[in-house]
């Protein structure tokens, strides 16, 4: 057996990720790699501090490791298999050592699309809505969502951490953890086919001053996206669910068709129509109503699932 590095030049990652002063990658994002292989094992080694992750073979879902012990898979040793594995934990880093294996690993490539998905809940794998356009369109992505996430810095209604997307979106780690952010070197990313932006279910949006403010800095912010990636499509949605008295629909509406007014590939998606309820918890959208929303936005898009 060999033990082939996290910093190898076989693993493809995805996402944002880092090296670590004793060698791991490292990513506090929901992210994924993928490598080829061909042997009749391999054992994947992370450090104790990575909370599971799903391991894929060939484009099938296998299984869900649920702790950071060493796994060993074994796999058909006469041709090449894609590997993956991707982390979405949304409480803990994924710290990634490297790979023990007694066959030939090389870098997976590519693929041709590339689609990112920015905002919330509605962002995140909770929703289903990444993993159906993910599927559909057999696209490399990037997530950068967070479950009770703001857009505005310190105007969050479910989060304690005061930093919102407005600055998250281009930082290297995720805000949630106790770490200093790191701003990106932008002109190093990937640029997107698409770019989905789910925002303002997070926000505290009950009063004047607040909405206003939300209203700017999503053009702004928009407007920044926009910039960035000149090729994108950028597809702006509505949060899943409005707040009782409309307010936050109004809000990002309005926030969305002024920001799609300045940017040409900026295009705001309106879902009103679709029935949405919270939860018993008052605050998450059911498992019914994102795929209802989601049923909608692919629908819309002409995105075949």
């Amino acid at each position: 057996m060999s033990f082939i590095k996290a910093t190898g030049k076989c693993f493809n990652y995805h996402g944002r990720w880092s090296r670590t002063e004793d060698g791991m990658m490292q990513s506090h994002w929901p992210v994924y790699f993928d490598f080829r292989i061909k042997a009749e094992s391999f054992t994947l080694i992370f450090d104790r501090r990575t909370q599971g992750y799903t391991y894929s073979l060939d484009g099938n879902l296998l299984s869900a490791v649920g702790s950071s012990a060493d796994a060993k898979f074994y796999v058909d040793p006469n041709e090449f298999h894609t590997v993956r594995i991707s982390y979405c934990n949304g409480k803990f880093p994924m710290y990634f050592k490297g790979i023990e294996t007694d066959g030939e690993v090389k870098a997976a490539p590519d693929r041709p699309k590339y689609n990112l998905f920015v905002g919330d809940l509605f962002s995140t794998a909770l929703s289903y809505f990444p993993e159906r356009v993910i599927s559909a369109e057999k696209c490399d992505h990037d997530t950068i969502a967070m479950t009770g996430i703001a857009l505005c810095n310190g105007h969050g209604t479910y989060s304690e951490n005061p930093i919102g997307m407005e600055t998250a979106l281009f930082c290297l780690e995720c805000p949630k953890e106790e770490v200093p952010l790191t701003e990106l070197d932008t002109k190093k990313l990937r640029v997107p086919d698409k770019i989905f932006i789910s925002l303002g279910l997070g926000d505290d949006l009950e009063n004047t001053e607040n909405t206003e403010a939300f209203k700017k800095t999503y053009v702004e912010f928009i407007t920044k996206i926009c910039a960035l990636w000149k090729t994108a499509k950028v597809y702006m949605l509505l949060p899943v669910c409005d707040s009782e008295n409309g307010l936050r629909f109004d809000t990002v509406e309005a926030a969305a068709k002024e920001a799609a007014a300045k940017n040409k590939n900026a295009k705001f998606i309106s879902t009103r129509s679709v029935k949405t309820e919270l939860a018993n918890d008052g605050v998450t959208p059911t498992a019914e109503s994102c795929r209802a929303y989601s049923d909608f936005i692919l629908d819309k898009l002409k995105i075949k699932n």
